[in-house]
């Protein structure tokens, strides 16, 4: 003998069912969809696959597939590389385009490493200003500082042009070492 009977009572749906002899209570009406349980053991491995059971839903929308999810994640993981990238690109080419154009602004005044190191070997800043020009840059540490000139200077092994030259003046302002990069 199975009765069924649905009502609306208060706040929430009442439903009550006899089914030989036992009486189930209310059932509220926010109460989240019931979680199918799987018993037998025979077939564990391929129940998430073939079943019919709804999938879980969040904010309302049925949740992506896990295949979905990682490939969303390796298109915005690649995405986030490439634009690192191009960032480091743009970087590096600055770079390599003020040193062109410093290079390109001494119009032919290159020096052997000889030469070079005659010019400047223990001289003052100002001394190596007039007699090679205003560095490229400059780095200071404490008080010794560091003079850098691109595309100045050629190697004698291979004829060249160094990509730096690095003027080291001592703590007694004088250029004590020159150093090819």
């Amino acid at each position: 003998m199975q009765e069924l009977v649905v009502g609306v009572a208060g706040s929430g749906a009442l439903a009550r069912t006899k089914l030989a002899g036992r009486v189930w209570g209310s059932i509220p009406r926010s109460r989240p969809m019931p979680r199918y349980r799987d018993d037998d053991d025979d077939d564990d491995d391929d129940d998430d696959d073939d079943d019919d059971r709804p999938r879980r839903r969040y904010h309302g929308r049925p949740r992506p597939q896990p295949s979905v999810r990682v490939g969303l994640g390796v298109v915005i993981a690649l995405l986030g590389l490439f634009l690192f990238g191009a960032a480091l690109f743009a970087v590096a080419s600055y770079a390599n385009w003020k040193r062109e154009a410093a290079a390109t602004a001494r119009s032919g005044r290159t020096y052997t490493r000889d030469r070079f190191v005659g010019l400047v070997i223990g001289k003052t800043p100002d001394e190596v200003r007039a007699a090679v020009g205003a560095p490229d840059s400059t780095q200071y540490v404490g008080r010794q500082q560091w003079w850098y000139y691109y595309g100045v200077t050629t190697d004698p092994a291979t004829g060249e042009v160094d990509s730096r030259v690095q003027v080291a003046f001592g703590t007694d302002g004088r250029v004590e070492r020159v150093n090819y990069h």
